[in-house]
């Protein structure tokens, strides 16, 4: 039996199983943005200028539609920036790229890109090649460091990044089965403050609390392009395997989703404050250590080249 919407009657077209709620198109857009803008309420967000890290995948094409939508609402100015990582294979980052430019041209908004060339002189696959990191790790590793270091420079308060709910609950279930409790001790939070005395940008996870399918399904409606095409290097990533085992889970309890990310956000709170954080001797941005895990990348890049 077709499912109706629960505000008014009509056919639905989503099923949103934690919520036990159906939605129509008109409705479940509404929902989708009252969910955004009250998950950032909740955790104490309260607006500023904020950059969205837009890869032109559907996660961060509809964080960045969605908070263009509640600017008023949430207090905030809204530009966009793309990392170029110059993956050329499959046209990887030259379509992610198109997307990006795409998307912020129907939304209106102001496209930043940081080109990893330019800005290293190599090339992701460049830097994979001269790193004993995984391709992923490293990937991770350089858009975090020059996402930062752009919105600082640029006085940014806010970077917003779109981790859905599907893959903290994945990262965290790994994390528990192989015992990681350094994973834990920094799952992703709602809202990370600032801290200005690190030159370290607050950052906004917006969708924390929203599956992948509801961020795909909203992509849908508002109409906007999304990058379709895999990245070369997703296929060598070993979270697929915990991701299939997730999805299992909650099949079998469709609520678990939100009940286990908050449970293990207790846990990470629980175990108490992240390794204190300085300035790295090198190019003055936050690190655990003496020298930030990208200037060391960098310079292990240098002597192998």
């Amino acid at each position: 039996m077709r499912r109706k919407c629960i505000v008014c009657g009509r056919d639905a077209i989503i099923y949103v199983p934690y919520a036990r709620s159906a939605f129509c198109r008109e409705h479940f857009e509404r929902y989708y943005e009252r969910r955004i803008a009250r998950t950032l309420k909740e955790h104490g967000f309260r607006g500023g200028r904020v950059l969205v890290a837009l890869s032109g995948g559907k996660d961060s094409v509809a964080l960045l539609a969605a908070l263009v939508r509640l600017r008023s609402e949430l207090n905030i100015e809204v530009e966009a920036v793309h990392v170029n990582l110059h993956i050329h294979r499959n046209q990887f980052s030259d379509v992610s790229l198109d997307v990006s430019k795409r998307v912020c041209e129907a939304l209106g908004v102001r496209l930043h890109v940081i080109d990893l060339k330019e800005t290293t002189g190599l090339t992701l696959p460049e830097l994979v090649s001269a790193s004993a990191r995984k391709p992923c790790s490293v990937c991770g590793l350089v858009r975090r460091y020059l996402l930062n270091r752009f919105a600082w420079e640029r006085g940014f308060d806010w970077i917003a990044t779109g981790h859905n709910m599907d893959d903290a609950c994945t990262f965290m279930l790994k994390a528990l089965l192989t015992e990681r409790l350094e994973d834990i001790a920094r799952a992703p939070e709602v809202v990370t403050p600032p801290r200005p005395e690190l030159r370290l940008v607050g950052r906004i996870r917006p969708q924390l609390f929203t599956t992948a399918r509801e961020n795909r399904t909203y992509v849908a409606i508002r109409g906007l392009p999304v990058v379709e095409v895999k990245c070369p290097y997703s296929e060598e990533a070993t979270l697929h395997k915990y991701m299939k085992l997730w999805e299992h889970i909650v099949r079998v309890n469709p609520v678990s989703p939100v009940t286990f990310l908050r449970t293990v956000l207790r846990i990470k709170r629980a175990l108490g404050e992240d390794a204190e954080l300085r300035t790295c001797s090198r190019c003055g941005f936050a690190t655990t250590g003496d020298v930030c895990a990208f200037c060391r990348l960098m310079e292990r890049v240098r002597r192998e080249t």
